[in-house]
């Protein structure tokens, strides 16, 4: 075993699951990687790259500091690895036998939406080579990139991904020598990304297509029919969607809920080819975003990035022009517009908020809103401290409230980040990387059982318990006892009878006796039979010795204790009750 966490770390490198950490200019215009790892001084706007030391008598710094950096995973040996594992390799070439790739990439706010105003911005690489059922797991999603915040790279992501794009363009072009355990024999892997996962505005970070403004579509580019209101100068595309329609669609037709008067027969051709795309962009002279001079350069030939899509009373007053739909026009009376269809008056806000409180969801399928502080929280606390009456007793209340919801705001702002994330990552990749080697390549780590999945515990010590009685799942909460009612006794019989296994064949004999009785009796009928009758006749019918000696299914015969031990709830088949 090692000695130290140094050792550890030395053996952990030894797996060929490799970080670099590389440092990045203080307002995003490079990274000093490649070529530019020597560099000291930014060589688009001249910053530093090193922090300043601190002053004062205390001891200096040793190395320096950058302002920012960036985390790269390198995704070769990361494929490699899975080649190293019979329990993986056998199944990589599931759909093709080059690596097919898939990139996903956005932000989130690690501190929530009450803390610092900081964004990080990762970048996730899946292999579609495994089968449907692992490519999803998360030791299959490999996190490549990641870059610091607290801003939002907008644009510039491209400069962040310079090493993974180098390193896809080695793989695509020439390949790695890879050795398959599977079929005992070196091949040369090379890999393609097929797609990129991302929303709209990530989309414009990656392409460099701007979302925002009249030529937002990537579909139709310049060939968009979006228009400008006259009124509030506002972009629209309103009526935009008609064309992608079938030749004979009614909507094409219509004259009244669409464009005024208007229909549509232009049928939409098809996007660019990536050649095309490409040869617009060498001919308009873009430059890459790392390049000196990019940002002036691309930002005088290209439009603004950005998003604009409020929807203000100017656009509104503008609607009627546009289409046929009077209800939607601003009373002339009030001067105010008609609410929309999915607004709430007072009346339905209460019920609404009635409706939340009384819900109830499977156990973690959605986040119980009392442990949450959100607008509408703050909102009620503020509204009642600034309302024009108020009693000593809601001052009372109040005063106990705050210390609740400081709690609830107060969020640990960790210094390091994308530094945590990393480590968190890479201690995870290990574990589970390690556990593919034992055993054949069966996974041997302590696979964590999901929310509410637990493990059955075998109780063989009455061999003849009745199935319906043999334990499931896991109690929930400390144990009470109590008496149950008359309808909960009456519940709890019918259920049991019905659904026990080992008394079949006496249904069987109820049922035959009532079609007897009543040859034209239907289906329902007898239902209503067994819900009813069943309980009392299979009592009366099992005394017989003759009929019945299984002590277990005469017990069964009398009926449940009116006394039991009930819990909090309880967990079974991955559900929580």
């Amino acid at each position: 075993m090692p000695k130290n966490f140094a050792e550890i770390k030395k053996m952990v490198r030894g797996l060929g699951l490799p970080v670099e950490v590389i440092d990045c200019c203080f307002r995003n215009c490079m990274i000093f990687w490649g070529s530019d790892a020597e560099l000291t001084r930014c060589k688009i706007c001249d910053h530093e790259l090193w922090k300043r030391p601190p002053k004062g008598n205390s001891v200096k710094r040793r190395v320096n500091v950058p302002y920012r950096k960036m985390f790269y995973f390198p995704i070769t040996p990361r494929l490699q690895r899975l080649y190293d594992s019979k329990a993986t390799a056998k199944h990589m070439t599931w759909h093709a036998e080059h690596k097919i790739l898939g990139l996903c990439n956005d932000g989130f706010q690690p501190f929530g939406a009450f803390g610092q105003n900081y964004s990080s911005w990762p970048v996730i690489l899946t292999p579609y080579n495994l089968p449907l059922g692992m490519c999803m797991k998360d030791e299959f999603m490999f996190l490549t990139v990641i870059v610091s915040g607290p801003q939002n790279p907008k644009h510039q992501m491209d400069i962040f991904l310079q090493p993974l794009i180098a390193e896809l363009n080695q793989l695509w072009e020439f390949g790695v020598q890879t050795f398959d355990v599977q079929r005992r024999q070196n091949f040369q892997m090379k890999a393609a990304l097929m797609w990129t996962i991302n929303d709209f505005s990530v989309y414009s970070m990656l392409s460099g297509w701007s979302t925002s403004r009249r030529l937002a579509c990537p579909h139709c580019m310049e060939n968009t029919d979006a228009f400008t209101l006259k009124g509030s100068r506002k972009q629209s595309w309103f009526d935009c969607h008609r064309k992608f329609l079938s030749r004979g669609h009614l909507y094409r037709r219509n004259t009244t809920h669409f464009g005024k008067g208007k229909t549509v027969n232009k049928k939409f051709g098809q996007p660019k080819t990536e050649e095309e795309v490409l040869a617009e962009m060498d001919s308009l002279g873009f430059m890459k975003a790392y390049e000196i001079g990019a940002e002036k350069n691309n930002a005088a030939k290209s439009t603004d990035y950005g998003w604009n899509k409020k929807n203000h009373a100017k656009s509104r007053e503008e609607l009627n022009d546009i289409c046929d739909r009077p209800k939607l026009a601003k009373d002339p009376v009030t001067g105010r517009f008609p609410k929309a269809m999915y607004a709430l008056d007072r009346d339905g806000k209460k019920a609404l908020l009635e409706w939340i409180k009384l819900i109830k969801f499977p156990d973690g399928y959605t986040s119980n809103l009392s442990r949450c502080v959100n607008t509408i929280e703050l909102s009620i606390f503020f509204r009642e401290l600034t309302s024009t009456s108020l009693t000593e007793k809601d001052l009372d209340r109040m005063g106990l409230e705050i210390p609740k919801i400081l709690c609830k705001l107060e969020l640990s702002n960790k210094g390091r980040v994308e530094e945590s994330i990393s480590s968190g990552y890479l201690n995870e990749e290990t574990a589970k990387f390690a556990a593919y080697y034992f055993s054949e390549g069966d996974l041997m780590i302590l696979e964590r059982l999901q929310r509410n999945e637990v493990c059955d515990i075998e109780v063989d010590d009455d061999i003849d318990r009745l199935s319906i009685f043999k334990p499931h799942g896991q109690s929930v909460g400390a144990c009470r006892k109590r008496y149950l009612e008359d309808d909960e006794i009456v519940a709890a019989r019918t259920y049991v009878l019905l659904n026990c296994s080992e008394i079949e064949n006496y249904r069987e004999v109820f049922e035959d006796e009532l079609r007897r009785g009543n040859p034209d009796i239907s289906n329902s009928q007898i239902e209503a039979k067994f819900e009813s009758d069943f309980a009392y006749w299979f009592q009366q019918y099992v005394q017989d010795p003759i009929v019945c000696t299984n002590p277990f299914i005469l017990s069964l015969a009398k009926g449940p204790l009116r006394s039991v031990r009930i819990f909090k709830g309880h967990r079974v088949n991955g559900f929580k009750f």
